[in-house]
Parts: structure tokens; C-alpha cells; sequence
């Protein structure tokens, strides 16, 4: 299977998840399938640049940098079930806040 066929699958999997339990979900089939600690490393050093990144961008005008932030933070959440946890907790409080 192509690595953009995984990654859709993954991500549309993620979207038809009920919201309070989307990224507790995706941490448990990440962990099904996952080998090593070194894919372990890379995800949380990814996210980590991505968040990063997100919060440079923030700084130019009219690129929204927190979308790129979020994809960090979500690269994290499939390494930590706990982080993962706190994700789902944190979309319901803002779910309802801003709906």
C-alpha cells in the first residue's frame, strides 16, 4: 500500500471517529502496528518541529500557523496515550465552548 494511501486512510479512519475519542483511537491503531521505538522518536521529534513551525509562522501575516501546530500536537498524541487522552478531553471542552 503507498505511503499517501496510508496516510488518507489513517486520517479519514480519524475523521469518522466519534469527537472525544478520536485521538485515543488513533494512538491504539498506531500502537497495533507499530515496530520499534525509533518510528517512536521520529513522530514525537516531528511534531515537536511542527509545532515549532507553526508557532514561526504565526508571526506572517495572513499564514495560519496553527493548523500546522495542530498536526504537530496530533503526531504527539500517537506516541502518548495519555497526551492522546488529554487531545480528546481538550476537543470537547473546545467543541462546546466554540459551538
Amino acid at each position: 500500500m503507498a505511503l499517501s494511501r496510508k496516510i488518507r486512510d489513517i486520517f479519514s479512519r480519524f475523521r469518522a471517529a466519534p469527537p472525544g475519542k478520536r485521538f485515543t483511537m488513533l494512538y491504539t491503531r498506531i500502537h497495533r502496528r507499530q515496530k520499534g521505538s525509533l518510528f517512536a522518536g521520529l513522530s514525537v521529534g516531528l511534531g515537536v518541529l511542527l509545532i515549532l513551525a507553526g508557532a514561526a509562522l504565526s508571526l506572517v501575516p495572513l499564514v495560519p500557523g496553527i493548523v500546522v501546530a495542530l498536526f504537530g500536537l496530533g503526531l504527539i498524541a500517537t506516541q502518548s496515550k495519555r497526551f492522546a487522552h488529554w487531545c480528546d478531553l481538550s476537543e470537547c471542552f473546545i467543541r462546546r465552548k466554540f459551538t
